[in-house]
């Protein structure tokens, strides 16, 4: 677990994904740009960890070690007060889109993502 100090008008951010390298990937980016980065990588980290640190922002993968993520979203959307979670994941399928949205996902990313769909996450 990784986290740094919040700067004026950064967010806290929480990467949950079981791919290091996505991790990775998004964690140096929204470091560079001043926001707080915690990581995990199973469900049940992710969800302590967002009971601990109340993320702004939250990015969420669907495939993971210990269950799917859209059985977590409800769950990280009662325990934070107003995240904005974003979706990322590989395996996108029809349909799996729009019951993220309903289940509370402001967005759905398909692993490659580009840099600048992590931007327009933040505002």
């Amino acid at each position: 677990m990784e986290v740094l100090t919040s700067k004026p008008g950064s967010k806290k951010v929480l990467v949950i994904d079981d791919s290091a390298m996505i991790c990775g990937v998004l964690s140096d980016h929204l470091k560079k740009r001043g926001h707080t980065v915690v990581v995990a990588d199973t469900m049940a980290e992710g969800l302590s960890r967002a009971q601990m640190h109340k993320p702004d922002l939250i990015f969420l993968d669907l495939v993971l070690p210990d269950g799917h993520g859209a059985d977590l979203l409800p769950q990280l959307l009662a325990l934070v007060p107003t995240p904005k979670v974003v979706v990322i994941s590989g395996h996108v399928l029809p349909g799996v889109a729009a019951k993220c949205q309903a289940l509370g996902a402001d967005r759905v990313l398909t692993k490659p993502f580009a840099i600048k769909d992590i931007d327009a996450a933040l505002l």
